[in-house]
């Protein structure tokens, strides 16, 4: 059995941590087991249902995302997916995690994204993170890489050392293991601006629940389908280089696939 750990008694919490998705529950539940005092507010409930994480596809994919992304943020997703491993060891549900690489494809007719990709990603990435990374595929290989794609396209590349979780199974893992380690949970509760939650420390992790405060956030529109397929198989994530369209699919457990 685990104990949470002791606190000092008082009125007012160390930590107030606002919004109860993904990042607001991973701060909350690190601070709580750092033995500090924690309340965290979320306005929907400890399924994550109204969280970006409810929805996502949650591939951890730095190198595939320097394709649009900054050299910092892909230092930052390297990071990150190297403590995924060791976050979801302490948690107190199993948490379904892969590390299989990111496979990149193209229709022929259009070849002519594969090297803008390339091109994008090995400017924003680290050059040892590529080189050692990225991973030429044709005909043969790539059949064998995904044998359900075998014949549908002629060359493509593995992006090896990427990953995906379940971004669900770990929204309940999380809300385990916020109650195992003590910290007052505050779900169905909207943060009054003018009147926030006492705390010695207030960390706002709301996202774009904090327009109101941050005006100049701004959401980016994607659209999701989850499909129940048991009779398809895929190893990893694939992504489908498109000029207008890319897409990617992420197989979860029980032949469910994210695209």
């Amino acid at each position: 059995m685990t104990r949470a750990p002791q606190r000092s008694a008082g009125s007012v919490p160390d930590f107030a941590v606002l919004g109860g998705g993904l990042c607001g529950r991973l701060v909350a539940w690190r601070l709580a087991g750092e033995g500090h005092r924690v309340a965290l507010y979320e306005r929907g409930g400890p399924e994550g249902g109204e969280a970006a994480a409810w929805v996502a596809a949650a591939m951890l994919a730095p190198l595939a995302e320097a394709a649009v992304a900054e050299l910092l943020i892909t230092e930052l997703g390297v990071a990150s997916l190297e403590s995924w491993p060791r976050i979801l060891a302490e948690l107190p549900e199993p948490v379904f995690f892969q590390r299989n690489g990111t496979l990149v494809v193209w229709h022929s007719a259009d070849r002519t994204e594969a090297p803008l990709f390339e091109r994008r990603v090995r400017a924003n990435a680290p050059r040892s993170l590529a080189d050692a990374n990225f991973v030429a595929l044709a005909g043969a290989q790539l059949d064998a890489a995904e044998p359900v794609l075998a014949g549908r396209f002629a060359r493509g590349w593995l992006l090896a050392g990427e990953g995906q979780l379940d971004n669900r199974q770990a929204l309940a893992a999380l809300a385990a293991g916020l109650a195992a380690r003590g910290v007052e949970t505050h779900w169905h509760t909207t943060v009054d601006e003018a009147n926030p939650p006492s705390a010695r420390v207030t960390i706002d992790c709301r996202g774009l629940g904090a327009k109101a405060a941050l005006p100049g956030l701004r959401g980016i529109r994607g659209e999701v389908a989850r499909v129940h397929a048991p009779g398809i198989t895929l190893t990893r994530p694939v992504r489908l280089l498109h000029p207008r369209y890319p897409i990617y699919i992420a197989p979860k457990e029980n032949g469910v696939f994210v695209i």
